[in-house]
């Protein structure tokens, strides 16, 4: 009952964030006009190409390539900056210095010193703020040089409105991968720490611990890949960022999955581990030293994610056809395939639209444009429900491990140590040869509380006793128990004759104490003797219970002598 409700529980927080996600992408509510600029005046290194309309401002052009240090000029007229408190222009580059002028006036310019020296420049969003005393017709100029040959474009839909109402435009229009991110981040980094705290005490949390690293490398994804990333940190490091989480998916998701099903190619699975983090070292180590960027090697991360992806889903059929996975292998690998195969669908639609998908105003393309997004949420969700069957299962078993446990070590009755365990103790101590003392205790009056009281009367007297002796030496290193009948045992370490004796002393105050307050008609005694080790020369454990014991029995002696009690 308990797992179906983190069930529900589970797939209400996944309905949560994709109907925040949805509601926020198509509630802009701004006052303000925003104009989508549709067409502009285009140059190439001088050169008039003609007018192109937006988003794909090549595209009109057929046979136009920009080539490494070409310089694409677009301008257009200002539209009308009325009820704008801060007029701007949004828009965003891909590899490309830029420089943006308002009738000849620079308001903007980046990352032209690196293309001189022939830096790497990421992709950017940008949204910069016009002069205030623009009111419309001004000429803007956008001057784009790129770093590399290319055939895409290298900017995109260009918008001018308000600067505030572009912001929150730029989140709504973002909002399911901007908040599904900011949840797989915090989600993972929460399960990871939670991972690492019961790593030792909950058998198969390796997996949790990888699939933590993989939410949260997911959500940092999506943040670089949909530009999230800029509200928080330089655009710099935005583009880097997204390649090299994607590439830090393909050792992680192989290892998840070797780990997770121990089936076909597992022979093989340090090699496959060793190639794919191969792959993700050298396409790193090629981009940040400037030999070979993300841009011009991405085609070798494709091909190597391709095969990734296509190598897990071929392993999970061939595992569940030989009915290797069990109930919490099928799980994981669940929401692994799911991933993998939303991130095909993502790959194959991008490919179709070139993009065009994140401006179509329906839910069904909006939900179908997040592919990757709904993956790493399912993805999530599975191992959330796996790592509580994993959790709860071995809190169980924990409990029963202890119940079991104080069956064999516990007296029953009155909750102490029995005879067993305190002889498993005295043999850890013997082994390193420490001096320890058995202190023996006879009840007295058991017999007699039995037969003129009842057994339910001879159980309360030993409880309360076993309270007593319990209470005096809980702040000793000793252990109290029961051993037999109306017999118990101290066994105490890293005390002398003197600490002995003043214990004694205080169960016996603490024993007047009880039987002046009492409310019942038998009194609480004990007769009791004990031994050191040191007083031994063999057999140590067995010779210092045998002192001890002997001792007790002279002190039950003298207690019979002393109040003319026949001995049993």
């Amino acid at each position: 009952m308990k797992k179906t409700k983190f069930i529900i529980l589970g797939l209400l927080v996944a309905i949560y964030f994709m109907t925040l996600g949805v509601l926020l992408r198509f509630s802009d509510k701004s006052t303000c006009p925003k104009f989508a600029i549709d067409s502009v005046n285009v140059s190439i290194d001088g050169e008039n190409v003609g007018v192109a309309k937006g988003p794909d401002y090549l595209r009109d052009f057929d046979g136009v390539r920009l080539h490494k240090g070409e310089r694409l000029v677009l301008s257009f007229a200002l539209p009308s900056t009325e009820n704008m408190f801060i007029p701007a222009i949004e828009y965003m580059t891909d590899e490309c210095a830029y420089e943006v002028k308002v009738d000849n006036t620079v308001i903007e310019r980046k990352y032209f010193d690196r293309e001189e020296r022939n830096a790497y420049i990421t992709s950017a969003h940008s949204i910069i703020s016009l002069p205030l005393d623009c009111a419309g017709g001004e000429e803007v100029t956008i001057t784009l040089e790129t770093t590399s040959n290319r055939v895409g474009n290298p900017i995109s839909d260009i918008v001018v409105g308000n600067r505030l109402d572009l912001l929150k435009q730029f989140v709504f229009s973002n909002s399911l991968p901007l908040f599904l991110g900011l949840f797989l981040i915090v989600y993972g980094a929460i399960f990871l720490v939670i991972s690492l705290i019961l790593y030792g005490w909950v058998d198969g949390l390796k997996s949790n611990l990888l699939a933590s690293c993989i939410c949260m490398d997911l959500g940092l994804f999506l943040h670089a890949y949909y530009g999230c990333s800029s509200l928080y940190m330089n655009t710099d490091y935005i583009k880097p960022m997204m390649y090299t989480t994607l590439t830090l998916i393909l050792p992680l998701s192989v290892m998840f999955t070797f780990e997770v099903s121990k089936g076909f190619l597992y022979e093989k699975r340090k090699y496959i581990t060793i190639a794919f983090g191969a792959i993700f070292a050298l396409l790193n180590m090629l981009h940040y030293s400037g030999m070979l960027t993300f841009n011009n090697s991405k085609w070798i991360l494709y091909i190597a994610l391709f095969t990734c992806l296509t190598g897990i889903v071929v392993k999970n059929i061939i595992d569940t056809k030989m009915n290797i996975l069990d109930e919490h292998q099928a799980v994981e690998m669940i929401g692994m395939v799911t991933l993998c195969v939303l991130m095909y669908l993502s790959a194959f639609i991008n490919m179709l639209t070139k993009g065009a998908y994140n401006d179509v105003s329906t839910v069904i393309l909006y939900v179908g444009g997040n592919q990757v997004s709904i993956g790493a949420l399912l993805f999530a969700y599975f191992q959330m429900v796996n790592f509580y069957v994993n959790v709860t299962g071995a809190y169980a078993r924990t409990r029963e491990f202890e119940s079991l446990a104080y069956l064999a070590y516990a007296d029953g009755l009155t909750g102490l140590y029995n005879r067993s365990k305190l002889n498993q103790q005295l043999e850890e101590w013997e082994a390193d040869e420490e001096n320890y003392c058995i202190i023996s205790f006879d009840l007295n009056g058991l017999k007699t509380v039995n037969d003129n009281y009842g057994h339910n009367a001879g159980d309360e007297l030993l409880k309360v006793f076993g309270k007593a002796l319990k209470d005096v030496y809980e702040s000793y290193d000793a252990m109290v128990g029961r051993v037999g009948g109306d017999e118990f045992m101290v066994i105490i370490r890293k005390v002398g004759t003197d600490e002995v004796e003043q214990s004694l002393r205080m169960l016996d105050a603490k024993l007047e104490v009880i039987n002046t307050v009492k409310e019942v008609p038998w009194s609480y005694s004990t007769s009791y003797g004990y031994g050191f080790r040191v007083e031994c020369s063999e057999d140590f454990i067995h010779q210092t219970y045998l002192l001890a014991d002997q001792r007790m029995y002279e002190a039950k002696k003298e207690h019979h002598t002393r109040y003319h009690i026949k001995p049993r």
